[in-house]
């Protein structure tokens, strides 16, 4: 390095540092300091002999430590503004040589100094076009020192999340929300990071509000991916699969379950987004290791006895309220569609087993058998018209048009919430994956009555599509092997017939008493 390069970053160290009250020693400096920046922004050679020398991070280092202005530089709007392009510039090289080399000023903590010096100038947050500027490269210069790994200081958290949230107010910068979203994302890469931000007064802000509301919503196409009018993951640009890395790093966290629940108590609108992100996230990710799903279940299988247990109370309290039908049915369908794909790996049937989800799901299923109605909606094509066929978990034919109306818009043709569509299939296929090669679940499944449960729905119902198909493959995995569960089904009598082939394949015929109970009989002539 040269004479007139360290007597620049001198000068420059210099001015930052004291209490310059005229313009006229940063209009001296800017051209030389200039000259530095941008041919280490040109020549490769040049910036890398920089980026190595010890000498010029310790002086940038040195020029980090800023003097604190009184009332905004004593009200001087230009001498401001020569401060802050004097600042960004400094900004600028270290940006450019972090680019080579992101480990001694990451060492030296300089992302720690830099982010306190932004908040310092920025105080009154006059949100000038020099002020966002110098925002922007900070954050730049942020990403590049966190690429590989972040040294995460806990008494500069405070200072952290506070620059995140200064972006916030800048909904109309775009160029904006890329840097920002992607220092967040290497951010949270670090655990204990992760740790302390959850716990700051700024995360809601920084996720939902930014995040989740002005990244995912304005500038990603995951929320026409959430409504299913996309669902290739391909399709996702980079700034989507940065917020997905983001939520996916932080909702496998061991901290996010605390979080989440402060959420669901505080705002039901806040915590459905985030559910509505988060079973994107879990149902199209298949790489997930043991630390992280157990981080998952958390605080997925408390919000799952939660729900059971509202759905429960919903229901012993002879409600028809479509508004809270909707909320507790929405909670329920996004927790057990995680579950389908998360019931996939053997940690999570463990966890299930240890904490007597089989006990949850199946007296969830028994009490949908008992309360919900079996619709048959019939497509009549040549009338251009549709037969509706409603009955009890019995069999027994529905005609109160009041109670049908209740759970059924005709006007539609839509099932209401409040006989809580798709649910039950849901369950049935989270009780085949327990029960796969589980002895110990087809036997509880057996004492609980749950292949019991499971026979009751081996019957076409448009309430719930492809339950019958689902509930067969169930009974697969609990007859495998099992003789106890076989002779179970084998002693079962008929006595109310219902017309349902749908075992015919395998043998057999199901019939559901007055009781309620199901019987099955083989259809093979002795």
């Amino acid at each position: 390095m040269s004479v007139d390069e360290i007597h620049t970053l001198r000068n420059v160290s210099s001015l930052l540092c004291s209490s310059a009250v005229q313009k006229e020693p940063f209009e001296a400096v800017i051209p030389s300091l200039s000259s530095i920046v941008l041919k280490s922004s040109h020549d490769s050679k040049y910036r890398e002999f920089l980026a190595q020398n010890k000498e010029v991070w310790h002086m940038i280092v040195e020029c980090a430590r800023l003097k604190e202005y009184d009332n905004d530089f004593g009200g001087n709007q230009e001498l401001r503004f020569w401060y802050l392009r004097t600042f960004r510039g400094l900004v600028i090289l270290a940006r450019n040589l972090s680019a080579s080399n992101n480990e001694i000023p990451q060492e030296a903590m300089l992302l720690d100094h830099f982010v306190k010096d932004f908040n310092l100038l920025s105080r009154s947050s006059q949100y000038d076009d020099m002020e966002v500027s110098l925002f922007k490269v900070v954050a730049e210069f942020s990403c590049n020192v966190t690429t590989k790994s972040v040294i995460f200081d806990k008494t500069c958290m405070k200072d952290i999340a506070q620059f995140l949230c200064y972006s916030i107010e800048q909904v109309d910068r775009d160029d904006l929300v890329l840097p920002h979203t992607m220092l967040l994302r290497n951010l949270v890469g670090n655990s204990d990071f992760v740790y302390y931000f959850l716990k700051t007064q700024q995360a809601s802000t920084i996720l939902y509000d930014f995040m989740l509301q002005t990244v995912c919503q304005g500038h990603t196409e995951i929320p026409q991916v959430i409504s299913g009018d996309q669902i290739a993951e391909k399709e996702l640009s980079v700034l989507g699969g940065l917020v997905i890395s983001v939520f996916r790093t932080i909702c496998s966290h061991e901290s996010f379950a605390p979080y989440l629940a402060l959420v669901e108590e505080s705002d039901e609108e806040k915590f459905l987004d985030f559910m509505k992100l988060l079973r994107l996230i879990i149902t199209s990710s298949q790489t997930w290791d043991n630390f992280q799903l157990t981080g998952i279940m958390a605080w997925c299988f408390p919000l799952l006895e939660k729900v059971a247990s509202d759905v429960k109370e919903y229901f012993k309290n002879n409600h028809e309220n479509q508004e809270r039908a909707t909320l507790l049915h929405d909670k329920l369908i996004i927790i057990l569609d995680m579950l389908t794909t998360l019931a996939q790996y053997e940690h999570v049937r463990k966890f299930m087993d240890f904490y007597r989800g089989l006990e949850v799901l199946v007296e969830l299923l028994h009490l949908f058998q008992a309360k919900l109605l079996r619709l048959n909606i019939l497509r009549l094509t040549s009338q251009n018209s549709t037969s509706l066929k409603v009955s009890n978990s019995n069999g027994v034919q529905i005609s109160d048009s009041a109670v049908i109306a209740s759970r059924f818009d005709s006007a539609t043709g839509k099932i209401k919430a409040t006989n809580f569509p798709e649910c039950k299939l849901l369950i049935v296929e989270i009780l085949c994956f327990l029960a796969y090669n589980n002895r110990e679940v087809q036997d509880k499944m057996r004492e609980l009555q749950g292949l019991e449960a499971v026979l009751s729905n081996c019957v076409i119902d448009d309430n719930d599509p492809f339950i019958k198909e689902r509930s067969i493959m169930c009974i697969k995995m609990l007859l495998q092997d099992n003789a106890e569960n076989q002779k179970i089904v084998a002693q079962l009598e008929s006595k109310s017939p219902v017309n349902d082939d749908v075992l015919s394949s395998a043998g057999y015929e199901v019939n559901v008493g007055k009781d309620g109970k199901i019987q099955i009989a083989s259809t093979a002539k002795p």
